[in-house]
């Protein structure tokens, strides 16, 4: 199977993917599965990182397309929010 772009497969009229990434830090050797789809300018992710330093780094690096906010995602009652040292703590 050979490799296209997925902007081929619309003549060029593909719309502006609209993504949230609910907690953005990505895991150590990991990266985001859109990035090619930032690259080709066909989306635009809104992150969410609660962690204020990781909030930071994420905007430093982030391209134009990309914004993240240091805000949690909840149902609006108070909560406990853990922060892990590490991603695989809990499991």
């Amino acid at each position: 199977m050979s490799k296209f772009q997925f902007r081929e497969l619309l003549d060029g009229a593909a719309p502006k993917i609209k993504i949230v990434d609910v907690g953005a830090l990505p895991i150590e050797g990991m990266t985001n599965s859109w990035n090619s789809l930032v690259d080709q300018g066909l989306c635009e992710v809104m992150g969410f990182e609660p962690d204020e330093e990781g909030c930071a780094k994420l905007n430093a690096e982030a391209k134009p397309s990309q914004r993240y906010l240091p805000y949690a995602i909840a149902d609006g009652k108070p909560r406990l929010l853990n922060i892990w040292a590490s991603w695989c703590v809990p499991c």
